[in-house]
C-alpha cells in the first residue's frame, strides 16, 4: 500500500453559509479546521505534516488572523499549529507541520485555470504527492471523530489487494440515501489519475470517478459523522448538537 498523507479541503466558497466554514467556531470557542487538523493528526500521527488545500493566498492571511494564539506562520506555505489537544496546563504544546496547498497553484493541470470545485484541491494534493494517498477531509462534516477516520483506514487497508502500484481505488463513506460522501474517504494514486483523466474531459465531480471506477463505499458505524452543513440554520442545529454532547459529558 502507498503512505497514507492528511489532507484538510477549505476551498470551497460556502456561498449558502455567508462564511468560511473551516473558521466556524465551535461551542468551546475553537475553529473548525483546529478541530479538523486535529482528528487528522490523530489519526495519522506518523505523518510529518498535515495538509490544508485553500482557494488562494488570500484565504491564508484570513486562517492565520482568525486565531493568532494558535496559528504561527513559519514560510509562506507552512505553519506551525498548536493543538490544545496536546497542549500542557500554562504551556502552548507541540507545534504541528502543516502545509498549505493552493488550488491557484494547480498550473498546466488538467482543471488548473478553471473553476472545477473540490476536485482542484484533490488534484493539487495529487500534484504535491504523486505517490501518496491521501485521506481527504473536509470542513463540512463538523460532527466527524475520530472514530470514523479510524473506521475509514481500518476499512481502506481491508480492501485493498496486492496489485500493480497506482491499482488501487478510493475507499469513501456512503451515506443512508445511498449516495457517495467522496470529500470524506481516501483516494489512492489510481483514483486521482482517474480524476485527472475524468476532469480533463469536462467531468468535474469527484463523485462521478467514485462510481465509475470501482472505488469501495463503506456505511459509517454513526449516521451522524456524515451530517454536512452548508447553511447558518444548519450550523445552528450542529452547535446545538454538540453542545448537548459536550453536557452530557460533565
Amino acid at each position: 500500500m502507498t503512505t497514507i498523507q492528511p489532507l484538510l479541503l477549505a476551498g470551497g466558497h460556502s456561498s449558502r453559509m455567508g462564511q468560511r466554514k473551516e473558521l466556524l467556531i465551535l461551542p468551546d470557542k475553537t475553529p473548525l479546521f483546529i478541530r479538523m487538523i486535529t482528528l487528522l493528526h490523530e489519526s495519522l500521527p506518523q505523518s510529518e505534516q498535515i495538509y490544508i488545500s485553500l482557494r488562494d493566498r488570500q484565504k491564508l492571511h484570513e486562517l492565520h488572523q482568525c486565531c493568532p494564539a494558535l496559528v504561527r506562520q513559519i514560510t509562506p506555505d507552512t505553519l506551525h499549529i498548536f493543538l490544545p489537544s496536546l497542549a500542557k496546563a500554562g504551556e502552548p504544546g507541540i507545534p504541528i507541520a502543516v502545509r498549505i496547498l493552493f488550488d491557484e497553484d494547480l498550473a498546466n493541470q488538467p482543471g488548473g485555470t478553471e473553476e472545477i470545485g473540490p476536485a482542484k484541491g484533490l488534484l493539487r494534493a495529487r500534484q504535491e504527492g504523486p505517490e501518496s494517498s491521501w485521506l481527504v477531509v473536509a470542513c463540512d462534516y463538523p460532527l466527524l471523530c475520530q472514530d470514523a477516520l479510524d473506521q475509514l483506514l481500518q476499512q481502506h487497508e481491508k480492501q485493498q489487494q496486492p496489485a500493480a502500484h497506482g491499482l488501487e481505488k478510493a475507499t469513501v463513506f456512503q451515506n443512508a440515501d445511498g449516495f457517495a460522501e467522496p470529500l470524506l474517504g481516501i483516494w489512492t494514486p489510481g483514483a486521482l489519475e482517474d480524476l485527472s483523466r475524468a476532469v480533463a474531459k469536462g467531468i468535474t465531480g469527484p463523485s462521478y470517478v467514485v462510481r465509475h471506477s470501482g472505488s469501495t463505499l463503506i456505511r459509517p458505524r454513526c449516521e451522524k459523522w456524515l451530517v454536512n452543513v452548508n447553511t447558518p440554520e444548519e450550523w445552528e442545529d450542529v452547535t446545538r448538537e454538540l453542545e448537548t454532547s459536550v453536557e452530557g459529558q460533565s
